[in-house]
């Protein structure tokens, strides 16, 4: 009996030594995740970096209206695409970090079910008098790793959330800009009906000015027509 404890207890160090290797891959998958979450942050940080300075070139052509209304739409539908597409990596990000935290969580989990373990094992050894291998310094390794992923998960997700929570307000800016855009464009179509109206208008002032111009010559040619013959006729009767 005391033989068969003896062969388990040997084992133990062994399964205990397979457990912390298992363990220090995930943490060292979770360690790249954390790694491929950065650059992702990164490149989140550059496409809303550029989404800006959209939005405050198309406000800036907004108020100097240096942009036709047409031109002005289909850049507030460019930033609107791409807001859109901001959106997405947002969304997709959310996954990512979720997933994260999931991982992290259970990688902490185990690793501290392994010192448990470890600590039991070298409880069962002491009692037995016997020298404990050295199992602690796998799990000192695996709780650095642990804190280490930790620390990294909490820095990215506060500035996935700073990010996120700009990009938005820059949606919401990104939609007004847009129908500001949309309402110079309804403005200008109002304006050029009214220009042509106008322009019909003074058309047909113009043309009426001008018959009544010809009215009035004819009419005056007429007059002196008129005076003419009136004063003609007195000389022929003195003849």
């Amino acid at each position: 009996m005391l033989g068969r404890k003896d062969a388990v207890l040997e084992e133990l160090p062994a399964i205990l030594d397979s457990s912390a290797a298992n363990l220090k891959i995930l943490a060292s998958k979770l360690v790249k995740q954390t790694e491929k979450l950065d650059i992702r942050n990164s490149l989140m940080k550059k496409q809303y970096k550029m989404t800006e300075k959209q939005a405050a070139e198309l406000e800036k052509h907004l108020i100097n209206t240096d942009l036709s209304a047409a031109e002005l739409k289909i850049a507030a539908g460019k930033l609107d695409k791409q807001t859109e597409e901001l959106d997405k990596w947002k969304s997709a990000l959310k996954i990512q970090y979720e997933k994260l935290a999931l991982r992290a969580a259970n990688l902490k989990k185990q690793v501290t079910e392994l010192a448990k373990q470890t600590k039991e094992v070298e409880n069962h050894y002491e009692e037995m008098g016997l020298r404990a291998p050295n199992l602690k310094k796998n799990i000192v390794e695996l709780e650095k790793q642990t804190k280490h992923v930790e620390n990294r998960k909490s820095v990215l997700k506060k500035q996935y959330e700073n990010l996120a929570s700009h990009a938005s307000e820059l949606k919401k800016q990104a939609e007004v800009l847009e129908e500001q855009a949309e309402q110079l464009e309804i403005q200008n179509s109002l304006l050029k009906i009214r220009n042509k109206h106008r322009e019909r208008k003074n058309e047909m002032l113009e043309k009426q000015t001008v018959e009544q111009e010809q009215t009035e010559e004819w009419a005056e040619s007429k007059k002196s027509v008129v005076e003419t013959k009136e004063l003609e006729q007195p000389s022929k009767e003195q003849d």
